[in-house]
């Protein structure tokens, strides 16, 4: 049998790491701009996949996201992050698989969410875009359960003080607590109107204290893990 070409043997982050981030970038932005666009749909859920099936190495992958502009700077952090923790909790690859496109997706919503001037109404309009997004996606069929349980859940706290729905506890899903620390660790880690970025350990440390309660702590050792292996790397 005739071996296969070693560049397709390879996973697309370990081997063409550049490259696999401009695409997936590139079909991120044309989904979000057109999220009824069905072939935008399948290269964000092809790329999804690659993504699952190589986990890429943090201290090669994260770096080459700085570049980016949003709203696929941040789902891709997001989507690399949930996908190295899955991997790390030994999740099956079906699940990594719909992971990793809930997580690229995650703030899909923020596309139709108008931004108003006053801070009130664009705060209560923001509350909107887990429901706005899942809906979205509704055009491209039934959504797997845990794309959709991280659409609808990156934003909800074990505390019950999240959005839209303020689910506490075991009713925040697994999905939606990977995903949301992700999504709050990235958050934490850029700057916000009235907040500096915080460093990486300085949002670790944030996560394990003043905000301890919104988060899942097994899942914050996970990330402190992570990211320590990342950094003696």
């Amino acid at each position: 049998m005739t071996e296969a070409p070693a560049a397709a043997a390879e996973g697309p982050v370990e081997a063409h790491l550049d490259r696999w981030v401009e695409r997936c970038a590139a079909a991120v932005d044309a989904l979000f701009a057109r999220p009824d666009d069905a072939a935008a749909f399948a290269a964000v859920r092809a790329e999804a996949s690659a993504l699952a099936e190589r986990a890429p190495d943090l201290a090669a992958a994260l770096p080459a996201l700085a570049h980016l502009p949003e709203p696929s700077g941040h789902a891709l952090r997001v989507a690399i992050v949930a996908v190295a923790l899955g991997r790390r909790l030994e999740l099956a690859p079906g699940f990594l698989g719909a992971l990793a496109l809930g997580a690229l997706l995650h703030d899909l919503g923020c596309a139709l969410v108008p931004t108003p001037a006053d801070e009130p109404a664009r705060r209560a309009l923001e509350r909107q875009h887990p429901t706005v997004g899942a809906d979205l996606l509704r055009a491209h069929g039934r959504l797997d359960e845990v794309v959709r349980a991280a659409l609808l859940g990156h934003h909800e706290r074990l505390d019950g003080s999240g959005y839209p729905y303020a689910l506490e506890g075991v009713g925040v899903s697994l999905a939606a607590r990977i995903v949301g620390l992700a999504d709050l660790h990235d958050t934490l880690t850029r700057d916000r109107p009235g907040r500096p970025a915080a460093a990486p350990q300085g949002a670790l440390a944030l996560l394990r204290g003043p905000l301890a309660a919104q988060v899942d702590a097994d899942l914050v050792a996970e990330l402190t893990a992570l990211l320590a292996s990342d950094a003696a790397a």
